[in-house]
């Protein structure tokens, strides 16, 4: 099985040449060494060190000649974006405002499912709480808590029943 590379790489001995159909937008990368480029359809030449980059300005064909030993890439403008980044064939070309957004809808999740539900919660299980305490509270007036679950006044009399899983009343002087 070949994998095919969307750029060419050639290594050239000192004085040797290679020649290449390019278009405009194509990239030379020189990766060691030092050499000369120039393209058909441009006047001007260039000169290439390890490191450095020229991009094509026109359609052409383009003569690459070493100076010392060197490895050169020739890659197409297919293949570099604008940043001059290079992209394989097999990158998915996926808008990056569709990765922020659906970045965004996680972290709304996220804060959405381990900051606001407990909080809601917390806040539900509080009002709760107040409302059990109002039915436990007992007004002023000498009222005791005979049994668990009962409340009557010194004539006997129930005034509240209070559930089961409640604090007993207590007594109010």
């Amino acid at each position: 099985m070949a994998i095919r590379l969307s750029f060419r790489r050639m290594f050239l001995e000192p004085g040797k040449t290679f020649a290449a159909p390019t278009a405009a937008g194509a990239r030379i990368r020189v990766v060691d060494g030092t050499i000369w480029a120039t393209t058909s359809a441009n006047p001007h030449d260039v000169w290439l060190k390890a490191g450095q980059e020229h991009t094509v300005e026109r359609q052409g064909l383009t003569v690459i000649e070493s100076v010392t030993r060197a490895t050169v890439e020739l890659i197409p403008p297919a293949a570099a974006k604008a940043q001059g980044r290079i992209t394989s064939r097999y990158d998915v070309a996926f808008p990056r405002a569709a990765c922020n957004l659906a970045a965004i809808a996680m972290t709304a999740i996220t804060i959405g499912l381990f900051v606001v539900a407990p909080a809601k919660i917390a806040a539900d299980n509080a009002r709760a709480s107040a409302q059990m305490s109002k039915i436990v509270a007992t007004p002023p007036g000498g009222i005791v808590a005979s049994k668990r679950g009962r409340a009557s006044s010194s004539s006997g009399q129930m005034l509240a029943q209070v559930p089961s899983g409640a604090a007993p009343a207590t007594s109010v002087q």
